[in-house]
């Protein structure tokens, strides 16, 4: 371990250090980074969408990495977006976005690092400090792209047993999961949305209670 790491391990960053202050943010221990990273592509989708707005466009998607913020219509049709695997390759089905939608997808890709081969991954549980283990894909549909991308991202780290409760609190409906097995959940919402392809299997998430 470097001497850098071990003086920020060494004073305990923690999120309860967090001071939330209306829409600011400060922190009673200079050691807490707070990184954006996963928020910057669905930021991007609603100030990309809200200028072409301006501009008088009124049928429009916008496509950043496979997460998808459309406006409109694409001719007498509603908008296709593609619902992709974890690898963000392969298609497994599309929804039919209304006429202001957006459909995020956050994925935890993997990085092996150490000597042990532990399986590391981009998106970390602040609770414990360790990556994330079962859920390597979220998908979620939701008017603001930027609010489906904080979604995506604090769902994949709630896991497939705390999902519910925490979708509910952030009025998020449609959601899809994929586990590290490959198996693949759809809350009771989002499988009404979801055309798919080639009969793919998966199963319902616990519905949430509204």
């Amino acid at each position: 371990m470097e001497e850098k790491d071990a003086r920020v391990i060494a004073k305990r960053p923690s999120m309860a250090d967090l001071i939330l202050d209306g829409n600011r943010v400060a922190s009673r221990n200079s050691s807490v980074k707070l990184e954006f990273g996963d928020m910057i592509r669905g930021y991007a989708l609603d100030k990309g969408m809200a200028h072409l707005q301006k501009m008088n466009i009124r049928n429009a998607m916008i496509n950043i990495g496979g997460s998808v913020r459309s406006v409109g219509s694409r001719g007498e049709h509603p908008w296709w977006a593609a619902v992709m695997d974890v690898s963000g390759i392969h298609s497994i089905g599309y929804v039919e976005l209304g006429k202001d939608e957006a459909v995020v997808t956050v994925r935890a890709f993997d990085q092996s690092i150490g000597k042990q081969d532990y399986i590391y991954r981009h998106v970390v549980d602040p609770r414990t400090g360790l990556p994330v283990k079962d859920v390597k894909a979220v998908t979620v549909i939701h008017d603001s792209a930027v609010w489906a991308n904080a979604a995506a991202t604090t769902l994949l780290i709630a896991g497939i047993d705390d999902w519910a409760s925490v979708a509910a609190k952030m009025g998020v409906r449609s959601v899809m999961m994929i586990t590290r097995d490959g198996t693949v959940y759809t809350s009771t919402k989002m499988e009404e949305r979801i055309h798919w392809y080639q009969r793919m299997e998966h199963q319902h998430l616990v519905p949430q209670r509204q």
